[in-house]
């Protein structure tokens, strides 16, 4: 009989085992594992074939996507397209800054 098992890390275990040990039975055994590692390797092709096709396909869409964002941007008119974040979080700090200095003048703090 010839078995074949699957060991960690995708490895392919064969063994040859029955009441009659031959040459004849060790060769069957070599002969499926040829084939297992020809139809692995076939596998392994056409699935590589396919890598730059997928890979395209992605950089087409992020190149689309990039194409919308930049006609989005293009819509918002030219002095409205900066926005200073900083010096809009510095104002809100700056508010609540003097909220609270407010709240503690009136002791509510």
């Amino acid at each position: 009989m010839v078995g074949f098992s699957r060991r960690g890390f995708g490895i392919l275990g064969r063994g040859v085992w029955g009441t009659e040990r031959s040459h004849r039975l060790t060769e069957i055994a070599n002969f499926y594992a040829k084939q297992v590692f020809r139809y692995t390797r076939e596998i392994q092709a056409s699935e590589s074939v396919g890598l730059p096709t997928y890979l395209q396909t992605k950089a087409l869409q992020a190149r689309g996507r990039l194409a919308e964002s930049d006609a989005t941007v293009e819509r918002v008119p030219e002095g409205e397209r900066d926005h200073h974040l900083d010096k809009e979080a510095e104002a809100m700090y700056t508010e609540i800054s003097a909220y609270r200095t407010s709240r503690k003048q009136r002791g509510r703090i």
